[in-house]
């Protein structure tokens, strides 16, 4: 039987007069996730928001749960900072990610955090975000590209961990955030930063908790990674 692999979606706002009709709420994803997944040898799995107890027989069952990127974290789990023009993601999401990571991660189930998924997992862990990296941080690369506009920069990695062994082989990431975390959660291991220090990676080997600034969906070999994590969790 193929690996289970839950993804969470973006939450899009619908224009007012949509409300009635349509609920507050469409929910989003990009192809290149599941496509990513599939690529893995793995079955991809959309999830949309609900109690977490509905949803605690669906978490034990899979082998693991993916939280995706999108919009700035703001208050009250984010800096206020958001000058880059970036939009910001509703609270409701970020409230209900974070309760599904930590379901998810008390039950034993594997979690890749990517981009925006990477900052939940920090936050969950009590880590403080870096608001505006090219304004806070004096002499920081540039990490601010976008999906049309893409930037890569190498990263200096620990090939002593999944996460760097990955990057290790590759020559450089894409990079698509101007925030970033100002620390690696307590009982992480450092996995990857650059060379102005921004960590892009950091993970839990014991508890099979991995996370990632970048966008592995949007590079080549992305499923590698996926699949190093899902053979992981048979160890």
């Amino acid at each position: 039987m193929r690996p289970l692999v839950a993804l969470s979606t973006d939450w899009v706002p619908t224009p007012s007069e949509g409300v009635t009709s349509r609920g507050p709420w469409r929910f989003d994803l990009n192809s290149s996730y599941p496509s990513m997944i599939v690529q893995a040898g793995a079955v991809p799995l959309a999830l949309v928001p609900s109690s977490i107890g509905a949803l605690s027989s669906l978490i034990e069952s899979i082998d693991l749960l993916v939280l995706t990127g999108g919009g700035d974290l703001i208050p009250p789990f984010g800096p206020d900072t958001n000058d880059s023009g970036d939009s910001a993601f509703p609270e409701t999401r970020a409230s209900w990610e974070m309760a599904l990571y930590r379901a998810a991660a008390g039950m034993g189930v594997p979690v890749l955090g990517i981009c925006l998924g990477f900052q939940i997992i920090a936050v969950s862990e009590g880590v403080e975000l870096l608001g505006d990296i090219a304004s806070e941080l004096p002499g920081a690369l540039d990490h601010h590209g976008t999906p049309e506009k893409p930037l890569r920069h190498p990263v200096e990695s620990d090939p002593s961990t999944l996460i760097g062994d990955w990057a290790a082989k590759r020559d450089g990431v894409g990079s698509y955030h101007h925030q970033g975390i100002l620390s690696v959660p307590e009982g992480f291991a450092l996995a990857a930063r650059t060379s102005d220090g921004v960590i892009e990676g950091f993970e839990d080997t014991g508890r099979n908790l991995f996370a990632v600034q970048w966008h592995p969906e949007r590079e080549p070999g992305g499923a590698s990674l996926v699949r190093a994590v899902l053979e992981r969790r048979k160890r």
